[in-house]
């Protein structure tokens, strides 16, 4: 529905009284909430937004909250917080496009030189998505036996300020390493 909202709110059916339970589920909002503020139909994206179905938390929820208040609202400061939650919970971390709308708030808020540092990060985790690094990525994780290969992987998710993953892939890097000293 990427370019065409007009066509997502469409098979959407948004308007029809058939829906039934669908404003009930988080992702149907969220999706429906995107395509009303990409038509600038912002008086019912909030409205749907307002009845954010379940916990008032997750991706999806700070996102939307983030983008509303900033370009309904205009008010910066709040909104750079929810893009902070967003930009925290998976997958903000590997979403560079969210992080330069954070970045353009932060211009917009007057902080310059953050904004640039915002941008720096997207454009460097932007290049982490393209394609070719992902087909690489699979292709060595083909090979699980492979302690080089890995490497490549704990040091995406490095760049990718995931720890975790990061730690625990250079971990079996170390297992592998010391199975060949043995």
């Amino acid at each position: 529905m990427d370019g065409q909202p007009r066509e997502g709110l469409s098979l959407l059916d948004a308007g029809d009284e058939k829906l039934d339970n669908e404003l009930d589920d988080p992702f149907f909002v969220a999706t429906l909430v995107d395509l009303l503020v990409d038509l600038g139909e912002y008086e019912r994206a909030e409205g749907h937004f307002r009845d954010w179905p379940g916990p008032k938390e997750g991706f999806d929820y700070w996102r939307l909250q983030a983008v509303l208040l900033e370009d309904v609202d205009e008010d910066f400061e709040a909104a750079l917080e929810a893009y902070d939650k967003a930009l925290q919970t998976w997958p903000g971390q590997a979403d560079w496009r969210l992080m330069h709308r954070k970045a353009g708030c932060l211009a917009r808020a007057g902080e310059r030189d953050q904004a640039r540092a915002v941008r720096t990060r997207a454009t460097e985790v932007e290049l982490l998505m393209e394609d070719e690094v992902h087909q690489r990525l699979r292709h060595v994780l083909g090979n699980l036996n492979d302690a080089d290969g890995l490497k490549e992987v704990a040091a995406f998710y490095r760049k990718l300020d995931r720890t975790r993953e990061a730690t625990a892939w250079s971990r079996e890097v170390a297992r592998l390493v010391a199975a060949t000293l043995e």
